[in-house]
């Protein structure tokens, strides 16, 4: 189903926005790490604004969505340098950015067009993009403009004060942080400060839609002791369907310990979520093992992610589970097909 789009006033009022926080330039004050929240006062949706650019390289805002956008922000300021491109694609955000001209999108330079916007410059053109995990960053919709747009104006708001007070966004004797919430006055939204404790990561509910024919196919299915190396990972070729938001596929590799050998691959999109993709893999895992008729003894995986999808299949199936740090047969066969479809994207 399409997405609605802005409205050019809704446009008009996000980059009137945008523009008041490149004249502000917080970036010059605040670190990225000096998260407040907002409120969508018409959904109650939670926003988590972040400032990047105090390096003076990348100047942006993001809001991360939600209590999964939150905890998704903090495990990339827990990975510090050692953070992936995969992971900040996984993480639900907008983001409002100043580029070059040369990065933005003719969808971007027609909206600035009908606005008789100009601009002129590196890092001098606004650029809105949402992020939705899996998927390519892509154009905003209506209701992420709104909240973008909130957002922006918030921080308009709290950056000036944050800089005379570094301390103001947590409440001095308690864990509770600041939050901008507005109420209704006059038939107009009056915003306050309130300061409430961090919401909890939201649970994480993966569906494993295993069937009775799969287990029934593992039926008769010997045990080898071959040890198998598995991996689930995001390929950087954007793939898009007609009419669709771009996503990347996921890539399920299956090599052999010993030999190095390609037992199985899969892709995967990131569809209808990543959630649900994960509990996809572990059907696949358990066809696969249904068509061969075989049980390995041993799987190794290096990820936590699929420490928590395996346990349950390899303690029914009798299989030991091990974590490490490094695998280098899945590696070396990770490397060559990145290759080729570096080659081939």
């Amino acid at each position: 189903m399409p997405e609605t789009q802005p409205t050019l006033d809704e446009w008009r009022a996000l980059y009137a926005a945008a523009d008041q926080i490149k004249a502000l330039a917080p970036w010059e004050w605040m670190f990225e790490n000096q998260v407040f929240g907002v409120q969508d006062p018409l959904d109650h949706t939670l926003g988590f604004i972040s400032v990047m650019g105090t390096l003076g390289e990348h100047f942006a805002v993001a809001v991360y969505l939600g209590s999964k956008g939150l905890s998704g922000f903090m495990a990339m300021q827990n990975a510090g340098p050692n953070i992936s491109p995969e992971m900040v694609l996984e993480v639900p955000q907008l983001q409002a950015s100043f580029e070059s001209r040369d990065d933005l999108e003719k969808e971007d330079r027609e909206v600035m067009k009908q606005l008789g916007l100009k601009y002129r410059g590196a890092n001098n053109w606004p650029m809105f993009r949402s992020y939705r995990p899996g998927f390519f960053p892509w154009m905003i919709n209506a209701d992420e403009a709104r909240l973008l747009t909130l957002a922006l104006q918030q921080l308009l708001d709290v950056a000036p004060r944050l800089r005379q007070n570094p301390g103001m966004i947590h409440q001095a004797g308690s864990a509770n942080f600041l939050i901008r919430k507005a109420r209704q006055e006059s038939g107009r939204f009056v915003w306050e400060d309130h300061f409430e404790p961090l919401p909890p990561p939201a649970p994480t509910e993966i569906p494993i839609p295993i069937e009775k024919h799969h287990l029934d196919a593992l039926e008769g299915a010997r045990i080898i002791e071959n040890v198998l190396q598995v991996d689930l990972f995001m390929l950087p070729m954007p793939t898009r369907e007609k009419g669709e938001r771009p996503y990347f596929p996921y890539q399920l590799l299956i090599v052999d310990k010993d030999s190095g050998y390609i037992l199985h691959q899969d892709l995967f999109p990131p569809e209808p979520t990543l959630e649900a993709m994960w509990g996809q893999v572990i059907v696949r895992m358990v066809e696969f093992f249904g068509a061969q008729k075989v049980i390995p003894g041993q799987i190794e995986i290096s990820s936590d992610l699929l420490m928590q999808l395996f346990q349950p299949l390899t303690k029914e199936l009798d299989i030991k589970l091990k974590q490490k740090k490094k695998l280098p047969a899945l590696e070396r066969a990770k490397k060559e097909m990145l290759q080729w479809v570096g080659n081939f994207g």
